[in-house]
């Protein structure tokens, strides 16, 4: 990486029910390692820009923390069309989503 000069990354999906230490090893993580913690709350980005911008203006040793990612978009995707006659028919309005992951 170093060599053709590309930032090296890595990322973690840590899934469980609330309570059995997610938070708990993400801050035990970065104490060791002594990097910054980034809590990021999708529901308040509204553009790839934007998305873009706050990665860009973390710290390069740092972890970034996207919690309950599940709630935080639109992520059926393609099934949400199938799903349209029975939101239409519930008065629910059709999101549209600006952030894609």
């Amino acid at each position: 990486y170093n060599k053709i000069g590309k930032a090296w990354k890595r990322g973690y999906l840590l899934y469980g029910p609330p309570g059995t230490g997610k938070s708990t090893l993400i801050a035990a993580m970065a104490n060791l390692m002594n990097y910054d913690i980034y809590d990021l709350e999708l529901t308040s980005v509204e553009s790839n820009w934007e998305l873009k911008r706050l990665l860009i203006a973390t710290a390069s040793k740092s972890i970034i923390v996207i919690e309950d990612i599940d709630c935080s978009l639109d992520l059926t995707g393609e099934r949400k069309g199938k799903d349209k006659s029975n939101s239409e028919s519930k008065g629910e309005e059709k999101k549209s989503d600006a952030v894609t992951l």
